[in-house]
């Protein structure tokens, strides 16, 4: 099993003065691609346009770096011939490799000249191409977290994938002024693993109890290595290890390991704006309701997109949307259950139309509270008893309806 080990250093021992192996060029591009998503279009300085390439052992690792993150990516050659180090220019080798099929491609490269060639054959034809590198020690080192002050959290990539795509979408994007809720929060317990964002009008909360740890521990995941994971970490359910520091946070795979810094401030006490005790509760049919919503948004106000959600009796919800400046209405009415007295609640429809693709149930469960200035809105059935989805979501104000 190949695994992409962080934290042993980048200290490089040659046999010789080239570096050379054989790989499928389908299976590399494959791994180019996936490190070189870390790459920003602007990057501080020119290394970080490129990938560091390293053989060693029977091991070919390539690792990209944008300085706050870092990924390191493994894969096993057909065939090494000597070890070696270089940072290759990621956009041209993706480039290049995209237009062939997938055959083998010998790499030979002159650690002196820092020139890398490439040859290839399929039997009808033949061909090669080379190119400048830099040298492997002018690559930003790979961040190593501190052993004797290391939080670990043992999972798999599937929980880690769903955590993150259940509520990833309310985090905050507002990196000025709240830094420290902009990404996914995860809280390990002995009771539970959590995932939690939130943007201050909503909060969405995942939480599997089928997997402890030892103490209490939480960590932010910052949006854009969150949206980094989703992008290159299998939902097959490999074994995922987690581990932080004061300064960074770590994950490994067999495959894949990720290194982002952390960012500063505490994260908010989220279990204080869960509402607890909700009297009233409507069921209703989640496509219905998510097609209402979206078809009576476009006469709402466009500055304020605003729904309003009228249950007046036990059986019929009526959606609503108005323009006063305009003239324009429109409403329906759905099917549903509603428990509880009376009422008009509102909503920024965005909010809600966001928060509904993400449930997977047939129908939705949505919670008042005569006290609450928010609505709690839940799946009626989870995919597995180990499993709660909840989101929080912050009325609006009806005099701006």
């Amino acid at each position: 099993m190949l695994r992409a080990a962080a934290g042993e250093g980048f200290q490089f021992k040659f046999k010789d003065d080239s570096m050379e192996f054989t790989v499928s060029s389908g299976l590399l591009h494959k791994h180019l691609s996936n490190a070189s998503r870390i790459l920003s279009g602007k990057p501080t300085f020119h290394i970080l346009d490129y990938l560091l390439m390293r053989v060693e052992g029977e091991t070919l690792s390539i690792m990209g770096s944008d300085l706050e993150n870092t990924i390191l990516t493994a894969l096993r050659p057909e065939s090494v011939q000597s070890e070696g180090a270089l940072a290759v220019p990621s956009k041209l080798l993706l480039d290049t490799l995209k237009e062939f099929p997938d055959i083998p491609m010998h790499f030979t490269a002159n650690m002196e000249s820092l020139q890398l060639e490439v040859k290839y054959g399929t039997g009808t034809k033949e061909g090669e191409f080379s190119f400048s590198c830099q040298p492997a020690d002018e690559f930003p080192e790979m961040p190593v977290l501190e052993q004797d002050e290391v939080t670990s959290i043992e999972t798999t990539s599937d929980v880690l994938l769903s955590g993150i795509s259940k509520t990833l979408f309310t985090a905050s994007v507002d990196y000025l002024s709240m830094p420290h809720i902009c990404g996914v929060y995860i809280e390990a317990k002995p009771e539970h693993l959590r995932f939690v964002a939130t943007d201050a009008n909503r909060i969405s909360c995942y939480t599997r109890t089928d997997i402890h740890c030892d103490g209490e521990h939480g960590v932010l995941l910052k949006n854009r290595p969150a949206q980094l994971l989703q992008a290159i970490m299998s939902s097959d359910g490999e074994p995922l290890l987690i581990e932080f520091d004061s300064r960074n946070l770590q994950f490994t795979t067999p495959m894949y390991t990720l290194v982002c810094r952390l960012s500063e401030g505490k994260y908010p006490d989220y279990e204080k704006v869960i509402p607890t005790g909700h009297p009233d509760e409507m069921v209703v049919d989640r496509i219905m309701f998510l097609t209402a919503l979206k078809q009576v948004a476009p006469f709402s106000h466009k500055g304020k997109n605003l729904v309003e959600l009228s249950m007046e009796d036990a059986e019929r919800l009526t959606v609503r949307a108005r323009n006063t400046d305009s003239g324009s209405e429109a409403h329906q009415q759905l099917l549903m259950q509603y428990k509880g007295e009376p009422r008009n609640v509102y909503f920024n429809t965005q909010l809600l139309t966001e928060s509904l693709p993400i449930i997977a149930s047939q129908e939705v469960l949505l919670s008042f509270s005569p006290t609450a200035k928010n609505s709690m809105l839940r799946p009626t059935i989870m995919e597995s008893e180990e499993e709660d989805l909840r989101m929080v979501i912050v009325h609006s104000n009806a005099d701006v309806y």
